[in-house]
């Protein structure tokens, strides 16, 4: 199980949300999951994975957020990256800290994934996650 905390540098209550990203499930809550696994005959074990994403569109912020916060977000499993524009997706490809990078398709991208990008990015074991959205 994997729960997901969604920044971005202009939360005003940025430092809040990071600590309830590691704050426990409460209990009533893992015991109705844990409940619905046994009616349907799956043994529940469960490991819980915390994940940060973080929305940026400058360098700068994303650096002011791991600079200020380092010990905070260093506690997460798994660091995503949400680039906004493309100056933000090329430090994103290019940082030796993230886990994965996180892309919405299903609308036109506000930039280019240009090879050199994507080439450090591999370097660095940086993975893609592709989210496909459609405007209604």
């Amino acid at each position: 199980m994997a729960t997901d905390t969604r920044v971005s540098p202009a939360d005003r209550s940025l430092p809040r949300d990071l600590a309830l990203g590691l704050a426990d499930i409460a209990p009533d809550i893992l015991q109705s999951v844990r409940a619905e696994a046994r009616a349907n005959g799956v043994r529940p074990a469960f490991t819980r994975l915390k994940r940060l994403t973080v929305r940026f569109s400058e360098p700068s912020e994303l650096q002011d957020i791991l600079n200020k916060h380092n010990e905070v977000v260093r506690r997460y499993d798994v660091l995503a990256l949400e680039p906004a524009t493309e100056r933000a997706f090329v430090s994103a490809c290019n940082n030796k800290r993230v886990d994965l990078i996180a892309l919405q398709l299903g609308v036109r991208m506000p930039f280019r994934m240009r090879p050199p990008a994507l080439k450090a990015a591999a370097a660095n074991g940086v993975a893609f996650e592709v989210g496909l959205f459609r405007r209604l």
